[in-house]
C-alpha cells in the first residue's frame, strides 16, 4: 500500500486519530493478505540460463569497472564462479540450471555471451583465471559450432540432435546473435 498523505494528514482529514487509523489499515492489510493467500499462485520460472547470464556477467563487470566499485565486481565474480562450476562439466557448456542440475547442451549465444562476459570481467579484474576460462570456451566453440570458410559458427553445435536445417543467426534481435 502506498498511502497519498501522511498519516497525520489523513487523520486530520478525516477526523480520526492517528491510532484509530493504524488499527484501521493493519485490519485491512490483514484481511487483504488472507485474500491473496486463497488465490492460486502464478506458476514460477526460476530456471538459470547460461546465455542470459553472460549478459549479466558481462554488464556487471562493466559496470564495476566504469563505477570502480568492488561490490559489483563480487558480483561478477560470483556469477562467473557459477557459470563455470555449475553449468560447464569436462569440456561442455549447458544452456539451462535449475535444481542443482544442468542440462540441455549450450547453443552458440550460450558461449558466446558467457565468453564475453569472462572477457569483461578479466578487463574489470585483470585476474588472468577469467582470460584463460574465456579461451578455454573459444576453443570449443570453435570445435563445435564454426562452419568453416563460411566467417560464421552455426547455432547449435556440431553434436545437436539432428535437425532439417542447422541454421545460423545473422541479426541481432531482443539480444545480439551469437555471431554478433
Amino acid at each position: 500500500m502506498h498511502p497519498r498523505l501522511e498519516l497525520q494528514a489523513f487523520a486530520r482529514n478525516t477526523g480520526k486519530s492517528v491510532d484509530e487509523l493504524t488499527r484501521l489499515f493493519d485490519g485491512g492489510r490483514a484481511k487483504l493478505l488472507a485474500a491473496r493467500q486463497e488465490r492460486v499462485r502464478p506458476g514460477l520460472d526460476d530456471k538459470v540460463l547460461c546465455a542470459w547470464n553472460g549478459l549479466t556477467l558481462s554488464a556487471f563487470a562493466q559496470a564495476a569497472f566504469v563505477l570502480n566499485d568492488r561490490t559489483l565486481l563480487d558480483r561478477a565474480r560470483a556469477n562467473a564462479g557459477f557459470l563455470l562450476s555449475q553449468m560447464k562439466q569436462g569440456d561442455r557448456l549447458y544452456r539451462v540450471w535449475k535444481g542443482g542440475l544442468a542440462r540441455l547442451n549450450a547453443y552458440l549465444e550460450d558461449y558466446a555471451f558467457l565468453i564475453q562476459g569472462l572477457l569483461d570481467l578479466y578487463e574489470a579484474s585483470g585476474e588472468m583465471q577469467w582470460l584463460r576460462s574465456a579461451a578455454e570456451l573459444m576453443k570449443i566453440q570453435i570445435e563445435l559450432f564454426d562452419d568453416p570458410g563460411s566467417g560464421l559458427f552455426y547455432f547449435t553445435s556440431s553434436d545437436h540432435e539432428h535437425l532439417l536445417v542447422r541454421q545460423k543467426e545473422y541479426s541481432d534481435n531482443a539480444i545480439p546473435s551469437g555471431n554478433s
